[in-house]
């Protein structure tokens, strides 16, 4: 059975939102059924195969006369979406826009011995900000002595998660899942999450945070 996806996106320069229409089937091979703007006829659809989420050559291709994309510009924009990871990006922020809980966003490498914080997401003007969860993966090594806060608030950057230790990571392929404490701080517009190394690991050592929350 296909599943259908919808994401809104407009141009660079401005301009209305527009929708991008996929279908995954079962072999998770995606079809761009096309770019519409809200009421378009789905039989106006143009069809692109993307087999392993790639999207095929389709180098001098015009999309003349039906025109189903405004412009052939926008056509040869779609088609380099190789890999398809920034719009599974822009698919989480659209989510997070309308309230739904999604991947904020995933810091790769934050150092794990450094006395500065570390600013993970900036609330977006006008928003406010529930952060739900942080996972914490790919860990360069065993995170035998660091102890890390999460928050908003400097210096101590505490008011969401408390200081703790993880020494259950111990290697890459490792993940830890942190939730909020009780009466965790909602984040405002322009703050930003960080994390702070309340206690340094000694030596070099790296790790992966992803942020997990939504907006209002």
């Amino acid at each position: 059975m296909s599943k259908k996806f919808v994401a809104l996106f407009n141009d660079a320069a401005g301009g209305p939102l527009r929708q991008l229409v996929l279908e995954q089937a079962a072999d998770t091979t995606f079809t761009v059924k096309g770019v519409r703007q809200h009421g378009d006829p789905e039989a106006t659809y143009l069809s692109l195969q993307m087999p392993g989420l790639i999207a095929a050559n389709t180098t001098g291709v015009s999309d003349s006369p039906q025109k189903r994309f405004l412009t052939n510009a926008q056509l040869a924009a779609l088609v380099t979406l190789t890999p398809l990871g920034v719009l599974a990006t822009q698919i989480a922020l659209a989510g997070a826009k309308a309230g739904a809980n999604s991947l904020l966003a995933s810091v790769p490498a934050v150092d794990m011995n450094i006395d500065a914080a570390t600013g993970l997401y900036t609330v977006p003007l006008g928003k406010s900000c529930i952060i739900t969860s942080v996972v914490l993966r790919n860990c360069s090594g065993n995170l035998t002595t660091a102890s890390i806060a999460f928050g908003w608030t400097s210096p101590t950057f505490a008011d969401v998660i408390a200081t703790a230790t993880h020494t259950g990571l111990t290697g890459s392929t490792l993940q830890q899942k942190v939730l909020p404490m009780t009466g965790a701080l909602v984040g405002t517009a322009g703050q930003v999450f960080s994390v702070l190394d309340t206690i340094k690991q000694g030596g070099a050592m790296t790790l992966t945070v992803d942020v997990y929350g939504y907006l209002f």
